[in-house]
C-alpha cells in the first residue's frame, strides 16, 4: 500500500507561485526605490518556468518534482526575491553616485551566459537537482525546496550587492567619473595630477559575473564636448 504522502491532490491551491504577477513592483521594498528603476526578480521568472524546469529534471523524476513543486510555499513575487535595481540613466543623470554600488538594470542582464542564464544554471544545480535526493516524501522535498530557493534569492541578492562594487571595492561613483582616458576638463588641478582611467569601468554596472561581463565604450564625455563648444563659441 502506496504511503499516504505519496499523492498529491491537485484540486487544492497550488502553493508555489512560478509567474510574475500585478503584485511584485509593490513587494521591492529593498535595494533602491526612487528616481529611475525597475524591479528585478532575483531569481529570475525566466529561469523558473515549467520548461526550463522540465529540462533541469530527470523525465522519470519530473511528475514527483512538479507534485512537491505545487506544495512548496515559494512566490516569486514576494519581498524576499524582489530588489530594486537603477537604470543606466539613473546613473548618467547622477555621475554614478546615487544608488551606491548597484549594478544597473540594464546591463548584461538577458545577454548570452549574462545573469538570467547564470541564474537558469544555478537552479538546475543547487535546487532542482535536490528534489529527488529526499526520497519519495513529498512535504519533506517541498519545504526542502523552499529553503533552497529562499537561499538562493540570499545568494543572488549578495553577489549583486558585490557586483555593485567592483573592481577593487572602487565601486559605482569611482567607476563612472574614472571612466575617461582623461580627467573632465571640469576637475581640479589636485584631480587631474591624481586622475587614473579605471579599465574595468564598466564592471560595477554589470549584473553579470566576472567572466561574463561585456566590455561598454565610455560614451560622450560631456564637460570636454560643453567645453570645446565654448572656444568655438568664443
Amino acid at each position: 500500500m502506496a504511503a499516504a504522502d505519496d499523492h498529491i491532490i491537485k484540486n487544492e491551491t497550488r502553493q508555489s507561485v512560478l509567474w510574475r504577477d500585478s503584485n511584485y513592483r509593490a513587494n521591492t521594498g529593498t535595494g533602491f526605490t526612487s528616481g529611475l528603476w525597475q524591479a528585478h526578480h532575483i531569481l529570475c521568472n525566466h529561469s523558473v518556468t515549467q520548461a526550463n524546469i522540465a529540462d533541469a529534471i530527470p523525465k522519470p523524476d519530473l511528475p514527483f518534482a512538479e507534485a512537491c513543486l505545487w506544495i512548496t510555499p515559494w512566490d516569486l513575487n514576494d519581498a524576499h526575491n524582489m530588489i530594486g535595481l537603477p537604470t543606466n540613466w539613473q546613473y548618467r543623470v547622477t555621475d554614478g553616485k546615487v544608488p551606491k554600488n548597484l549594478p544597473s538594470h540594464q546591463v548584461d542582464h538577458n545577454t548570452t551566459g549574462g545573469y538570467t542564464e547564470e541564474c537558469t544554471k544555478w537552479l538546475k544545480n543547487n535546487v532542482w537537482n535536490k528534489i529527488k535526493d529526499k526520497g519519495k516524501d513529498h512535504k519533506a522535498n517541498a519545504t526542502n525546496m523552499k529553503d533552497l530557493l529562499r537561499g538562493g534569492s540570499v545568494h543572488f541578492r549578495t553577489q549583486l550587492k558585490k557586483r555593485g562594487k567592483r573592481p577593487g571595492d572602487k565601486g559605482t561613483a569611482y567607476c563612472w567619473t574614472h571612466r575617461f582616458p582623461n580627467p573632465p576638463a571640469t576637475a581640479t588641478k589636485a584631480e587631474k595630477n591624481s586622475y587614473k582611467q579605471e579599465k574595468k569601468w564598466y564592471f560595477a554596472f554589470s549584473m553579470a559575473e566576472d567572466a561574463k561581463v561585456n566590455e561598454r565604450q565610455p560614451g560622450i564625455d560631456w564637460s570636454k564636448f560643453l567645453e570645446a563648444l565654448r572656444m568655438k563659441v568664443a
